[in-house]
């Protein structure tokens, strides 16, 4: 089958002859439960929609590695995690989700002395992504005046999973989490040609997140992004 089984309209589908490719092989429709597990199980992050942001379900594995899968957790955006067990409304829900996030150490220093021009403000490393990137090219702070920051990510996304990522991350809201504290950044512009992605952010936070950046100028920061 080549196309992809979206659920529409907010209703759970009644023919399920479309799911079948086979006698012996079925597929689960896109946000439905057993599209969720069957994503946890290819090492994914998972979501309701439903669900206040930045919360996202994990896989924990065993000794072995991925591939092992023994239980679920439920992680929180303060950093807290809790064993998850779906109850009766996730199994019967059809809002399931991706989980689009990324972390990555952050070395923060400026462009030549400049805070103010486009340049990358710092080096990235322990970069780790729930989707297919090649690198991030860059992450600038340009204050506008005294009360307005924009932010603009710059990324290289894999070129197999370009039109996915790009419906997926375009004119999304961010949330930037330091230190479990989390810095909502409003979506202003995406442009997204080929395989490289610009993504730029204002808003009251922006600012607040800029400015923590220009702060620890020389130091480091773990920060997570996290797309809702």
């Amino acid at each position: 089958m080549s196309g992809i089984n979206i659920l529409d309209n907010g209703q759970c589908p009644f023919n399920s002859n479309q799911y079948i490719l086979n006698i012996d092989e079925i597929i689960a429709p896109v946000g439905s439960f057993p599209w969720a597990i069957i994503q946890l199980y290819m090492d994914k992050l998972v979501r309701r929609s439903k669900w206040e942001p930045h919360i996202y379900v994990r896989p924990i594995y065993d000794y072995d590695g991925p591939g092992n899968v023994i239980s679920f957790q439920l992680v929180k955006p303060d950093g807290n995690v809790l064993f998850w067990t779906p109850d009766h409304e996730d199994m019967g829900a059809h809002d399931w989700e991706f989980e689009y996030r990324l972390s990555f150490t952050l070395t923060v220093g400026h462009n030549n002395g400049q805070w103010g021009s486009w340049g990358s403000i710092g080096k990235f490393t322990n970069v780790q992504s729930s989707f297919h990137i090649e690198r991030i090219d860059s992450l600038s702070i340009k204050p506008e005046d005294s009360k307005n920051t924009t932010i603009w990510l710059n990324m290289f996304i894999n070129v197999i999973d370009y039109h996915k990522i790009q419906n997926a991350l375009a004119y999304k809201n961010l949330g930037a989490i330091v230190n479990n504290k989390v810095y909502s950044l409003s979506a202003k512009q995406t442009t997204i040609i080929c395989n490289v992605g610009s993504f730029i952010y204002e808003g009251l936070d922006t600012q607040k997140f800029g400015d923590l950046i220009i702060q620890n100028d020389g130091k480091t920061l773990d920060i997570i992004f996290s797309w809702n």
